[in-house]
C-alpha cells in the first residue's frame, strides 16, 4: 500500500447501514469506563509529531518523489550521452494525492482511518498522465532499426539509475521506521491483543475477507477493472468502475468501524511509550526532519540542471 499521513486520526463510529446488524458490537461505544477519544489527546499529538518527523509532510514526500525521479532520469541521461546519443530528462508528474495518509507498518491499532484508500483516484491520475512524459528524441527516429538501436542503449543505461532508487526519502528514515514499528507492536500486544481476531471477524461479517490492512487494500485494488496505461484515457468509463468506487468507500468505512474503538484503547495506553520513543530518538528524529525539509530546495536545483540536458 502506498502509505501516507493524515493530520488527525478520527474516532469514527459504526454508522454504516447494516454494519451493526452484520457485526454486532464491532463499533459499539465500548464497555463502561472505556477511554474516550479526548483522553488520548497527548498520545495522539506525540504520535503525529513522530510520524511527521520520520515520514515528512505530504509536500515533502512529493518533493522526495520528484527528487528521486530527477536523480534517476539524470543518471540515465548522462549514460546515454556517454553512449553517443541524447536522452532528455522528462518532467516529474505526481500521481499520489497530497491528502494521502501514512500508515506505519499497516498497524491495525495505529493506522489512520480514512474515507478512501486512494486507489481509484490514483488510477485516474496515472491514466491522465500517460503521454505527458514522452521522449521527443525517440519519437523523431524514422526507422525501426534506429528505434531498436536507441532502445538497446537505453536498456543498457538503466543500471545507472540504481544508485538513486532510495533517494526519495532521507537515508535515516528506514532505521527510524523500524524502531517505531517495534514500539507500536509492543503497545498493540499489550493494549489490544484481541484486535487481530476481532478485526478479521468484523470485516468478514461485512463481506470482506481481510485479516489485515494489506489484505483489505488488495481486495480494493482487485475490485477495479483492469486498465492498460498505454495511452491517455478516462478510466471512470471502464465497465465496473462505479461499483469499484462504492466498494472502496465501503471498505474504508468498514475498516473504520472495525478498528476505531481499539485505536482509542491503544492510544490510551501509548503515552509513556511514545514519549520515551520521542525522547530517546530526539536527535535522530530532528536530523531526519531537517533532511526532509531540504528536499524542496534540492528539487529546485535538480530541475535547473535537468533543464540544461
Amino acid at each position: 500500500m502506498n502509505m501516507y499521513f493524515r493530520a488527525k486520526l478520527t474516532a469514527a463510529m459504526c454508522t454504516l447501514a447494516g454494519i451493526g446488524a452484520l457485526v454486532g458490537g464491532c463499533a459499539g461505544a465500548g464497555p463502561a469506563g472505556a477511554p474516550r477519544f479526548e483522553d488520548t489527546a497527548q498520545a495522539r499529538a506525540t504520535y503525529e509529531k513522530i510520524v511527521q518527523q520520520i515520514y515528512g509532510t505530504a509536500e515533502q514526500r512529493i518533493a522526495g518523489e520528484e527528487r528521486g525521479w530527477l536523480l534517476t532520469q539524470s543518471a540515465i541521461s548522462e549514460c546515454m550521452t556517454a553512449a553517443g546519443t541524447v536522452y532528455p530528462v522528462t518532467a516529474f508528474i505526481p500521481v499520489n494525492s497530497e491528502e494521502s495518509v501514512i500508515s506505519p507498518g499497516d498497524s491495525l491499532a495505529f493506522s489512520p482511518t480514512r474515507t478512501t484508500f486512494g486507489v481509484g483516484v490514483g488510477m485516474q491520475r496515472r491514466a491522465a498522465a500517460v503521454g505527458q512524459q514522452t521522449n521527443p528524441v525517440y519519437a523523431k527516429l524514422d526507422s525501426e532499426a534506429k528505434r531498436a538501436a536507441y532502445s538497446g542503449k537505453l536498456q543498457s543505461c538503466q543500471g545507472a539509475a540504481t544508485t538513486y532508487e532510495a533517494s526519495f526519502a532521507p537515508k535515516s528514515r528506514d532505521a527510524l521506521d523500524g524502531l517505531l514499528l517495534k514500539t507500536l507492536a509492543t503497545i498493540s500486544r499489550r493494549a489490544v491483543p484481541d484486535l487481530p481476531a476481532h478485526y478479521a471477524t468484523c470485516m468478514k461479517g461485512a463481506g470482506f475477507e481481510a485479516a489485515n490492512l494489506s489484505d483489505l487494500y488488495a481486495l480494493v485494488v482487485n475490485a477495479y477493472p483492469p486498465v492498460t496505461y498505454d495511452k491517455p484515457s478516462d478510466v471512470t468509463k471502464e465497465p465496473g468502475w462505479a461499483s469499484a468506487v462504492v466498494h472502496e468507500s465501503k471498505a474504508a468505512d468498514t475498516d473504520t468501524a472495525c478498528r476505531a474503538d481499539f485505536t482509542t484503547r491503544a492510544f490510551a495506553d501509548a503515552t509513556a511509550d511514545l514519549t520515551e520513543f520521542a525522547s530517546t530518538n530526539a536527535a535522530a528524529l530532528s536530523a531526519n526532519e531537517a533532511a526532509w525539509a531540504q528536499m524542496t530546495g534540492e528539487v529546485a536545483v535538480l530541475r535547473q540542471k535537468a533543464a540544461t540536458r
